[in-house]
């Protein structure tokens, strides 16, 4: 997959500047839509490291489904390793980068690379993966419990007997011991380039009346006046309900890591990241 980076982690604009509070910037909310999955990209998906160790898990043929996998990013990286590949999301932006680069890819990759626009809570797809995975905190995404369970169950569906499930999400004892989780604050958060274009990111995030519910936000500036601002609501459950879910759905675990890379689950590390199989 071609980054549309230049340079990465330059620092640009002054740390003390923080984002402004203004109702005229622009807002999109994740829950309905990704909005601007470009700037999504570059924010959040920077680092192949986890693509290259998820990869490697599969190793039974068959076709892998990548569940709630926006722009596809994952998707390329499989279809690099020979499979064929079926990407379920819903978000209207993210599926149309996903389906430039399918087009930009030779006929026969574009043909083992099949996009589904459905809601992963009642995907139907009608055919059998060797492995489904969730990265980048697809699930949590999801409005509540009952829809992240009709998700795992429509998994559960669609897997293999012999095949495996990834889960990818946060692990809430590491974020709550960080110093500004759900304080509503701004936080600098990184730079990067794009386009030969410089932006900065702040992150924030607060808590809502429900306790495992999380509003993050980020915003981006190219020049600390024009504000774009992302917006989502996460479910971040504890190890605990996660457990419930997936046993109600038909799964066991059977693994579970802190990171992309085999570390084991630890307070040090912000992810759980769950290997599944059919009970």
């Amino acid at each position: 997959m071609e980054s549309l980076r230049k340079a990465v982690g330059r620092v640009v604009f002054n740390h003390m500047v923080t984002p402004p509070e203004r109702e005229n910037s622009h807002m999109v909310f994740h829950g309905g839509d990704y909005g601007h999955g470009y700037l999504y990209e570059e924010i959040f998906c920077r680092d192949d490291k986890d693509l290259d160790f998820a990869v490697q898990l599969v190793k039974a043929p068959g076709a892998v489904l990548d569940l709630a996998g926006g722009a596809g990013r994952f998707s390329l990286r499989l279809l690099e390793h020979g499979r064929d590949v079926a990407l379920v999301d819903k978000s209207v932006t993210m599926l149309e980068i996903a389906r430039r680069r399918k087009k930009a890819l030779d006929h026969e990759l574009s043909h083992k690379f099949k996009i589904y626009p459905q809601d992963i809570s009642h995907m139907q797809i009608g055919r059998e993966f060797i492995a489904i995975f969730s990265i980048n905190n697809g699930l949590e995404h999801l409005p509540d419990e009952h829809s992240i369970l009709q998700a795992l169950i429509r998994s559960a569906n669609h897997l293999n007997p012999n095949g495996e499930m990834y889960v990818d999400v946060h692990y809430p004892v590491y974020w709550e011991q960080t110093e500004h989780w759900k304080a509503n604050k701004w936080e600098y958060s990184q730079d990067f380039v794009l386009k030969d274009e410089r932006y900065r990111v702040w992150g924030r995030t607060r808590g809502t009346e429900n306790e495992n519910e999380v509003v993050w936000e980020h915003a981006i500036t190219r020049n600390l006046f024009d504000y774009t601002f992302l917006k989502t609501r996460l479910l971040i459950l504890p190890l605990q309900k996660w457990h419930k879910l997936f046993t109600t759905a038909g799964f066991k675990v059977t693994d579970i890591w802190g990171s992309w890379d085999g570390k084991r689950m630890d307070p040090s590390l912000p992810k759980m990241i769950f290997q599944l199989k059919r009970i």
